[in-house]
């Protein structure tokens, strides 16, 4: 069940379609349908889920690309909405986990499932609808959905829908920092190196004690640092990787960073709204940067302010766990378009 079924349709009326894809006319539309060109699909906005993570399917239509004069297709091929109402020949019932568990709720054509909060034996969780026909000369479909089970220490989900960027989900597993490397204990070093480097974990503890900072943190890739003088707490990701994009798996290593900075410390919701506050991301090798903040405004000296809240969910004195959620924005030449950021996290704690 590790597939995808979709039944291509023998036949669908004109008035199926609320509205034929841009360009088509009504003849070119007949003659995909008279082609067998429609297929029925179930779609998610996301195909990889954390625990307890939430997605949204919908039944929707596949729309193939028009052909051009020498028969060949042009372009991709796109999809829409199921519509409803009169215009829809099928009935949708029957939303159903088959494999993996989680929780459906389901409205007609949508539905919203959340993922387990275990992950499942094959840690993959698959979703079944019907899609039963109101004329007798359509078959009865049923569509299967696959969704992938996935565990992250730190994951966070960009989405600016102008940029084409949907659902950019980025992740990070803590490095621990600088350490000490470790000697096997089949390994005997001579005297004189044992020695040095006895010395220079002695150095590095006093350093740590006479600083009050936890060095380790302070140079891994996820550490948060608190400033008592402004009830400043800043928190820092310098290694995310794409893990996936529009829904689809992508693995590409370190390549963004992320921060951001709220007032107050230890555990508890605090607001990302306000003066010296507010949040960074950046994708160095595209050159992209989003963010917002009160003190952030764009060439038309428009604040762009946060408006969103992180919430720390635990607190041990070595590292801290949470989520977090705002508005952000970017410039797309003149333009300033907004987007949105959100994510949960693990950090270690710099002191």
């Amino acid at each position: 069940m590790s597939f995808r079924i979709t039944f291509l349709l023998l036949s669908l009326p004109w008035s199926l379609f609320a509205q034929k894809p841009a360009g088509w006319s009504k003849q070119d539309w007949d003659k995909a349908i008279a082609q067998k060109g429609a297929q029925l699909i179930l779609s998610s906005n996301k195909d990889l889920l954390e625990p307890n993570e939430t997605c949204m399917l919908s039944v929707r239509v596949l729309i193939p690309p028009k052909d051009n004069a020498e028969g060949v297709p042009e372009g991709m091929p796109t999809d829409m909405l199921l519509p409803e109402g009169e215009v829809n020949p099928y009935k949708v019932t029957n939303w159903r986990v088959v494999e993996g568990g989680g929780n459906i709720i389901t409205e007609s054509i949508v539905a919203n499932y959340t993922a387990p909060g275990q992950a499942p034996a094959k840690r993959i969780m698959v979703v079944s609808v019907d899609c039963e026909p109101l004329s007798p000369n359509l078959p009865k479909v049923q569509l299967l959905k696959t969704l992938y089970f996935v565990e992250n220490e730190t994951a966070i989900v960009l989405n600016m829908p102008s940029m084409g960027i949907i659902n950019a989900k980025f992740t990070n597993k803590n490095n621990g920092g600088f350490q000490m490397p470790a000697v096997p204990a089949n390994v005997k070093l001579p005297p004189d190196v044992q020695a040095k480097m006895q010395e220079a974990q002695k150095q590095l503890a006093q350093a740590q004690k006479s600083s009050g900072y936890n060095l380790s943190a302070i140079s891994s890739n996820a550490m948060a640092i608190y400033d008592p003088k402004q009830n400043l707490t800043a928190t820092r990701f310098s290694e995310l990787a794409l893990q996936a994009m529009d829904g689809s798996l992508q693995i590409v290593p370190s390549i963004a960073i992320l921060g951001f900075a709220y007032k107050g410390k230890d555990m508890g919701t605090f607001s990302l709204v306000g003066k010296d506050i507010g949040l960074g991301f950046a994708i160095p090798s595209s050159q992209q940067a989003f963010g917002c903040g009160k003190d952030i405004k764009d060439p038309q000296d428009n604040e762009l302010p946060c408006t969103g809240i992180v919430t720390i969910t635990k607190d041990d004195g070595k590292t801290m766990e949470g989520h977090f959620s705002t508005k952000i924005y970017t410039a797309v030449g003149k333009e300033i378009v907004v987007g949105s950021i959100y994510g949960k996290f693990t950090v270690m704690k710099a002191n």
